[in-house]
């Protein structure tokens, strides 16, 4: 009896000694996997945070979080390096989309890469294309000069970075460019101004002034066509007015077959500027009959359209003005740069910029719906007379 109470005091003693030691094991792996669990959200915590200023373009926040933080975290030392060169590599990949996409100017994206080289951990493919990005620049550029386009040349050699090794040469190829542009500018501007076409010569001019600047010999030749184009008119008028200032003076819907008009063809047409409308006749000399009656927009004061007698030229489909930055649709010429067209639309076509019609809103043309100046581009032929008064 007192053996068996001795064994199972014994045995008590030894289970209680077990339980103690499984729970203070027990105990442990909890501390260690509490330790670990906390370690690996630290780290987790750190990458986040460098993510997060390297994306705010924080760079020297970015790489002091590295420097400084969870030192002894394992999982820093173990996980990190793989880490950030995935972050990068994925970074690289998306700096080459909005480059392609047109989202990022190079510049940008470039500074960011060198950013990224400077960690040394990306192995992305497109690495490349912000090193070669430049050559493809200057290759191109070259080949646009060599093909005489040498606006586009300019615009190719002008995306080159400073740190490039080609920089210096598309700086003189820049030069090069500037030079061909101003004299085929000036060859070109004085061919249009012979034929008086002045307004087309003041917008080819217009086009390049990004290039040129502030050109004294440019800007000497553009005062040069805005007077060549005041005495043209000038004298048009005054010739016109002077054979024909009756008809001028008196012409109306009502006495137009008292006035002797004749036109070359079938035709007649009379903008009223003070109605701001524009009337089509048809028949001939003491015998029009009003056809059309259009509600138009003739030129703003400073910009008038002139006043005289003229006859149908040339006709188009469409035309634009870099200088107004506005075009047109079914235009009719009458006298040099001065048209018949629809309401102005933007350079793509899409969408009408002024719906003025009624009141002068031009630059001197003579504004239409766009049925009517349709109308007038597929029924009135050329030498059709135009009187406008």
């Amino acid at each position: 009896m007192y053996n068996n109470s001795s064994h199972l005091f014994v045995n008590n003693k030894h289970n209680k000694s077990n339980f103690k030691l499984y729970l203070s094991i027990l105990l442990f792996v909890l501390i260690i996997v509490s330790v670990i669990i906390y370690e690996f959200f630290s780290y987790k915590l750190l990458v986040r945070n460098f993510t997060y200023y390297f994306d705010e373009k924080k760079f020297s926040n970015a790489n002091n979080i590295v420097l400084t933080t969870e030192n002894l975290n394992p999982f820093k030392a173990i996980l990190l390096e793989k880490d950030l060169s995935q972050y990068f590599n994925d970074k690289l990949d998306y700096l080459s989309e909005a480059i392609s996409d047109e989202d990022m100017s190079l510049n940008d994206a470039l500074d960011i890469t060198k950013e990224i080289y400077r960690y040394n951990l990306s192995s992305s493919d497109n690495t490349s294309l912000f090193t070669s990005s430049d050559n493809n620049d200057f290759n191109k550029g070259v080949s646009l000069f060599n093909s005489q386009e040498y606006a586009k040349a300019y615009d190719s050699f002008n995306k080159i970075n400073s740190s490039d090794s080609e920089y210096k040469n598309a700086l003189s190829y820049m030069d090069k460019c500037k030079t061909n542009i101003k004299s085929n500018l000036l060859n070109q501007v004085d061919e249009l101004s012979s034929n008086h076409y002045y307004t087309k010569a003041l917008s080819l001019i217009e086009d390049v002034n990004y290039i040129l600047g502030n050109d004294n010999e440019i800007l000497d030749k553009t005062n040069e066509i805005k007077n060549n184009r005041s005495n043209y008119l000038a004298k048009q008028n005054e010739a016109e007015q002077a054979a024909s200032a009756s008809i001028i003076n008196n012409i109306s819907t009502s006495n137009i077959n008292e006035l002797v008009i004749e036109s070359l063809t079938p035709y007649l047409i009379h903008v009223d500027l003070n109605a701001q409308k524009t009337y089509i006749y048809n028949g001939n000399l003491k015998n029009w009959n009003l056809e059309k009656t259009f509600t138009c927009s003739t030129g703003i004061k400073g910009e008038e359209t002139p006043q005289g007698i003229y006859t149908v030229k040339e006709k188009g489909q469409w035309f634009f003005s870099e200088q107004y930055n506005q075009g047109g649709k079914y235009w009719v010429q009458f006298l040099g740069d001065y048209l018949f067209h629809s309401l102005p639309y933007n350079k793509e076509k899409t969408n009408i910029v002024d719906y003025t019609l009624g009141t002068p809103a031009s630059h001197g043309c003579i504004r239409l719906k766009d049925e009517d100046s349709k109308w007038i581009y597929d029924n009135i032929p050329k030498g059709t007379k135009v009187i406008i008064k």
